[in-house]
């Protein structure tokens, strides 16, 4: 199969959409600059179209292999890339290079690796798996150039992003996925194949006799009452619900602005008496807690949530990967407690 049918094409739209707020958090921890993200414009595009643009784009190349062994695409304007790769090294941002020298293309390729990653965090925190990018993740300026799977499917799903960083850039870069890397970032959905579709209307249309042609197509109407005999029938309006309020347990809002103490723990060790009394200068404690394993977000002392650590602007703060479900938190507390 190449192009997606309509009903995947929505559900990938759907999975897509929600999570543009963490793509945008990713891309500003890794270019040091907040950007802001509008929705993104989601289509089917044919790859003879795409290749045939001769202008030459920033183009990260990566795989989610988990996922899909088809190789996917960041892609970046020149004119963007130029403005990036200022900020990147420590620039403002208002004099970009003229000419993207081999530092640049560097500095763009390491933070590019990072925003593929926060893409597979993302993407694999809607899908409760862990996504994260193969080996051979690249970056070069280049005009566009798709891989086999591009080229034997026919068609590329796009992702466009219309995206700001304040004062300097206000344009659109791609995403572009192969048809079977958003089948399988949509599992579970019925797809027909191309024509499919109008070939079951036909058939069905065709077993419903010209007596009964405002009947659903299908549907056998014989024996049914005549719509004439149904007579004229009105209709009470559900009722409308209340918003998020009268979904909360009564007198919630009293505490509504009760404040917390929220902390971030990044890992807990035990020591005897002796050995923190020769804590010094340059002294080195190890943590109990693995290399790159999520850090924890405390209230009040409880476990709520798990995150990264994140930068922007020289501030730390915490994205939050995976919140902590009631089960598990009664659990940590009683270890913690014991």
């Amino acid at each position: 199969m190449s192009e997606l049918s309509s009903a995947r094409l929505t559900a990938f739209q759907t999975v897509i959409e929600p999570l543009a707020e963490a793509f945008a958090m990713s891309l500003s921890e890794n270019i040091n600059q907040l950007a802001v993200f509008d929705p993104p414009v989601i289509t089917q595009e044919s790859i003879s179209a795409l290749i045939s643009d001769p202008e030459p784009v920033i183009q990260t190349s990566f795989t989610f292999p988990t996922l899909c062994e088809d190789e996917a695409a960041v892609l970046f304007s020149e004119s963007d890339s130029h403005i990036l790769a200022d900020i990147i090294g420590m620039g403002d941002g208002s004099e970009p290079p003229e000419m993207l020298e081999e530092e640049h293309i560097e500095r763009l390729s390491a933070a590019m690796a990072g925003f593929v990653q926060g893409i597979g965090t993302a993407i694999g925190n809607v899908l409760s798996q862990p996504v994260a990018p193969g080996p051979g993740c690249s970056t070069k300026l280049v005009p566009m150039t798709l891989s086999a799977g591009f080229l034997t499917a026919g068609y590329a799903v796009q992702i466009a992003f219309p995206y700001r960083v304040e004062g300097l850039i206000d344009g659109t870069f791609r995403i572009l996925v192969t048809p079977d890397t958003a089948r399988a970032i949509t599992p579970g959905v019925e797809e027909e194949l191309p024509g499919e579709q109008n070939d079951i209307q036909a058939i069905n249309a065709a077993e419903v006799p010209p007596a009964q042609a405002g009947a659903a197509p299908g549907i056998s109407m014989a024996g049914a009452t005549p719509a004439s005999d149904f007579g004229t029938h009105s209709f009470q309006p559900f009722e409308v619900l209340g918003g998020v309020q009268d979904a909360m347990p009564r007198g919630m809002d009293i505490i509504m602005d009760i404040p917390l103490d929220v902390s971030v723990e990044l890992g807990r060790v035990q020591m005897l008496i002796k050995d923190v009394l020769e804590l010094a200068t340059g002294s080195i404690v190890e943590l109990e807690r693995v290399a790159g394993e999520p850090i924890d977000l405390m209230v009040n002392g409880q476990l709520i949530a798990k995150g990264e650590v994140v930068v922007i602007e020289d501030n730390f703060g915490i994205r939050i990967t995976e919140i902590v479900s009631p089960s598990d938190r009664l659990n940590t507390a009683g270890k913690r407690a014991a």
